[in-house]
């Protein structure tokens, strides 16, 4: 007589540093499985541990993003497993770099959440929103300035952002693809009392004046400056054209606004682009709230631009 399935379980999973996954349940904290995602995927045994299993717990980092899409396509091919949660979680969950670097902690951390873990935004059920971006990420792979794949620029189309991205006038559509790659998931960098506040992302985009100051030839550059040149070019390159009143080119009218402090133009316009886009990802993926709503009204401040930028949306449903 076959045994009883148990539906109770709560599995977590996670990649590491090398490309192997671990998981954790009921009764061990944490295994290496010796395989990548793509192997763990195709082993009967852990087959079996993600169909028994009751809620499925990882983080929402670029390591796990083949895992992800592995557990999406499970979900659409499988009817059962598709009832299962599956909670992405902030790698914020996890306090301090080496605890990430190392599975077991991180794995530890999954099973038992530290205080704080609940704010707004640290945990989230997976949905197909969700897809996309962890999709992109798999398809573009872990160098710098590789050239984007044509399977990641159709991903793109379906991103929660994609609307706020086409919108801007001269963009580099294979940076932005980077670029919504870096952020990962704008919720994990949300201040914990002011939602409305992207100080936490610009900082892990590199946002800050020395890099800005490298990036005109002007000193030496900071932490992440790799993200903060690609971040800049996604707007300023050679397709966009300065000192064009269109709503769409509103970041060139930010940089004109500096004048001859170019570091500082490139600075502000390139926050305000990440403000942007993740207002627009954050509106599609997030509850509607007060404070984290996105209000064209509010961001453009300028008529022309608001009933461009809804004519835009309008224009780019999918039907």
């Amino acid at each position: 007589m076959r045994a009883a399935v148990r539906t109770d379980l709560v599995l977590r999973l996670h990649t590491d540093k090398d490309g192997l996954v671990w998981y954790g349940d009921h009764e061990q904290l944490a295994t290496n499985t010796c395989l990548d995602a793509w192997d763990f995927f195709e082993t009967e045994t852990f087959l079996e541990e993600l169909d028994n299993a009751r809620v499925v717990r990882l983080l929402g980092t670029r390591a796990n993003s083949t895992l992800v899409v592995k557990l999406q396509e499970r979900r659409a091919g499988n009817p059962e497993f598709a009832k299962k949660t599956v909670w992405l979680v902030s790698p914020a969950s996890v306090p301090g770099c080496w605890l990430r670097d190392d599975p077991a902690s991180v794995l530890h951390h999954l099973w038992q959440p530290p205080f704080g873990a609940s704010l707004l935004g640290c945990w989230h059920e997976m949905t197909t929103a969700d897809y996309s971006t962890y999709a992109m990420i798999d398809t573009l792979g872990d160098k710098p300035g590789r050239e984007v794949p044509e399977v990641t620029r159709r991903i793109a189309e379906y991103h929660p952002a994609w609307d706020a991205i086409t919108f801007v006038r001269g963009v580099d559509e294979d940076a932005a693809c980077r670029l919504l790659a870096d952020i990962i998931d704008p919720r994990w960098s949300r201040h914990p009392s002011r939602p409305g506040r992207f100080s936490r992302l610009h900082a892990h985009l590199g946002l800050t004046p020395e890099n800005m100051a490298a990036c005109t030839g002007d000193g030496r550059s900071g932490f992440h400056f790799n993200r903060a040149t690609n971040a800049v070019r996604v707007w300023y390159n050679r397709s966009a054209q300065r000192g064009i009143k269109e709503p769409g080119d509103f970041l060139g009218q930010v940089l004109d606004a500096h004048g001859d402090n170019l570091a500082k133009g490139l600075l502000r316009g390139t926050q305000r682009l990440v403000e942007f886009v993740s207002a627009v990802w954050l509106d599609v993926v997030s509850p509607r709230h007060p404070e984290s709503g996105f209000d064209p009204a509010q961001f453009f401040r300028d008529a022309g631009a608001v009933k461009a930028f809804e004519q835009h949306r309008t224009a780019c449903k999918r039907v």
